[in-house]
């Protein structure tokens, strides 16, 4: 009946399935319904996906610039959940977008904290103290009035 012991383990292979459906999932949906399903995934290009799938997939799903409101029972928009694009004026700008290998390495020393302070508000508060208009009380920079109310 059995011509040898290899064809009988691949028989009794093939009865054991690890498949999705013989363990209770009932859809037949490919895709999980968490994930929106778009033109990408039944593109051409694919295994499975053909041009006329990709049209009917087509669909640009963008997300909302809000929330609905349960209580109140309509959406409410957020002004910063808006998507607002700033792109500069590139007409006569002499750069290329491209660097070249050739350039040398640029060594810096790791910025710290103080180097950060330093580059940003250093020198304005040492021209204001200069001038008298701030005052260093206990490492901290107070205005001149502030100062004299506290005595």
């Amino acid at each position: 009946m059995w011509n040898s012991n290899w064809q009988r383990l691949t028989t009794c292979a093939r009865l054991f399935s690890t498949n999705v459906r013989l363990e209770g999932k009932r859809s037949r949906e490919p895709f999980d319904k968490r994930f929106p399903v778009t033109g990408k995934h039944g593109a051409a290009f694919r295994k499975g996906g053909s041009p006329t799938m990709e049209k009917m997939l087509a669909v640009h799903n963008v997300p909302p610039n809000g929330f609905f409101d349960k209580k109140k029972g309509y959406f409410t928009t957020v002004p910063e959940m808006i998507p607002e694009f700033i792109v500069p004026d590139l007409t006569d700008f002499k750069l290329k977008p491209y660097v070249s290998y050739k350039v040398p390495e640029v060594h810096q020393s790791k910025m710290t904290a103080r180097d950060l302070f330093q580059a940003t508000y250093g020198a304005e508060l040492e021209h204001s103290v200069r001038e008298g208009k701030m005052v260093v009380k206990d490492g901290q920079f107070i205005p001149v009035e502030e100062a004299s109310k506290n005595r």
